[in-house]
């Protein structure tokens, strides 16, 4: 009687177990498999502000440098 009823409580939780990984994997071929493109306006965009970062981050590291000296 209790090896029957342990059976169906680990089955249980086995198809509860499969059960998230599926959504898991489902969810995760859903974001990845996107149809999203750029467009050139929004290329230019994230040029110019990768631009404008590493400008920044120079201009912060030289004053650090400079700073700690």
């Amino acid at each position: 009687m209790y090896k029957k009823e342990s059976y169906k409580y680990s089955m249980k939780v086995l198809s509860y177990s499969y059960c998230g990984i599926l959504l898991i994997v489902l969810m995760i071929l859903l974001t990845s498999c996107g149809t999203y493109k750029m467009t050139e306006k929004e290329r230019q965009v994230n040029y110019e502000l990768d631009k404008l970062y590493l400008e920044y981050t120079y201009k912060r590291d030289s004053l650090l440098i400079e700073y700690n000296k």
